[in-house]
This record gives C-alpha cells, structure tokens and sequence, in this order.
C-alpha cells in the first residue's frame, strides 16, 4: 500500500449487469473509493456482513493513490475525469463505467500502476480464464522461417547456438508438460 492510501474499483453480482442509464452504452455499476487501510476490510465495511449475498462484491482495481512523483491522489480527481468523459455517477462513488475506464483516469492523473482483478479468496468458485492465449500460426511460421534462414546462412554460429539452446528448450518443454499437467 502506497503510503498516501489506495484507489480500489469494486462491484457486486446486484450491480454487475445493471444496465447503463446515461449517455454511454454498457451494463455495470462499479465503485470508486479510497482507503488508507486493506481494499478488502474497507469494502467488507460498506457492504456490512448481514449481506445476503455468497459472494458479495468482487474487487476489480486497485491502484496507489499517488503519481509517479509522489503526489497523493484522491477518489475525487478519479470521479471528476469519469464525469468529465461523460460516464453517469450514479449514486456518490457509483459509476456506470468500466475497470479500463477507471484506469485510463488514473493514467491521466499519473499514477502509478496498481494490481487488476483481484484473486481474493472470497471467490472460490469463480471462473480463472485461460492462463495463457495461443500463439498465432502464421507468427509462428515466419519466425521459423526467419530461423531456419539464418541457420541456413549462418551454419557455424547456428550449430553453437543450437546446442545451448537445446538446453533451454528441454527446460521449456519441461516446464510446460507440468505446467499443462497441473491444469489437468
């Protein structure tokens, strides 16, 4: 936590899908506030624990309330910004806005980058998506090409190369099998 506090960007299954009202298109409420403590106990505050809710909020962004500089920032720059690019405030803190929208407000005030999703316990069950995307096969065909033409017009420094990189590709292929593996 920065020592000036934390700009954290919550919603809850309620507010998750509500469709958006203002000037703007999209569906979702999220919170902009600011804490000097944990993210979570601040939220847990608000929400109270009689919550009927299972899961009730999940934490989307959080950021240090202070720029590159040093410079403290406040929700309130952050709620200011979302205005002025027209996103609706709902209610107080309460924004028909999106997390990117949130964070490209804190990029323009300067801030430094916080953490995204967060991986709280409180969501067990929650899906993860993949961990990773799939490289492109037309990427992969040109750099093997691109290898295969400086093997070919190289051949001494390639075997070299070759050999220390097969090392490294055992690694990889090792890394990746147990990496697959524990996903299974």
């Amino acid at each position: 936590m920065s020592q000036h506090g934390t700009i954290y960007v919550y919603t809850t299954p309620a507010y998750r899908a509500t469709r958006w009202q203002g000037a703007k298109r999209g569906r979702g409420l999220v919170k902009v506030g600011f804490t000097t403590r944990d993210a979570h106990t601040r939220i847990r505050e608000q929400i109270g624990a009689s919550s009927p809710e299972k899961v009730p909020y999940e934490l989307l962004l959080t950021a240090p309330a202070e720029t590159r500089r040093g410079q403290p920032i406040s929700d309130k720059d952050v709620h200011r910004i979302l205005r002025n690019r027209g996103f609706r405030n709902v209610h107080h803190e309460w924004f028909e806005c999106r997390p990117k929208d949130v964070r490209s407000a804190l990029d323009d005030l300067g801030a430094q980058r916080g953490r995204g999703r967060s991986r709280a316990p409180m969501r067990p069950t929650a899906k993860r998506g993949r961990a990773g995307r799939r490289a492109n096969p037309l990427v992969l065909l040109v750099i093997g090409g691109l290898v295969g033409w400086w093997a070919w017009s190289n051949p001494a420094q390639a075997i070299a190369s070759f050999e220390n990189l097969a090392g490294l590709a055992k690694n990889l292929l090792t890394a990746a099998a147990n990496r697959f593996l524990m996903s299974a």
